[in-house]
């Protein structure tokens, strides 16, 4: 059996840190389920400023059976918070990048 199987899996409620140095522009991963309140949500976000839904850009992940999207947190920021959004819109220009 392979021991490093699930070595890219993690739990939904768990923060994933990603190593410095890399290229994603957030050290936090959260699991957004597909079909969610949350993905509906991330979804309206990125069409009001302007970008493509996760379907079009996201990276998807897995924990168990569940599949969902790898974003820097499970909700889209509040339009009050401006911090989290630039570090929102940036993690989204990056996934335009890769994709």
């Amino acid at each position: 059996m392979n021991q490093n199987a699930g070595a890219n899996r993690w739990p939904r409620s768990a923060t994933k840190v990603v190593v410095p140095g890399g290229v994603r522009p957030c050290p936090t991963s959260q699991l957004v389920e597909i079909g969610s309140e949350s993905e509906m949500a991330w979804n309206e976000w990125l069409a009001h400023h302007g970008q493509p839904l996760l379907a079009e850009v996201g990276r998807k992940g897995c924990v168990g059976k569940v599949v969902g999207w790898d974003m820097p947190t499970r909700w889209p920021p509040s339009e009050s918070d401006e911090r989290a959004t630039a570090l929102a819109v940036r993690f989204v220009q990056w996934l335009r990048s890769k994709a």
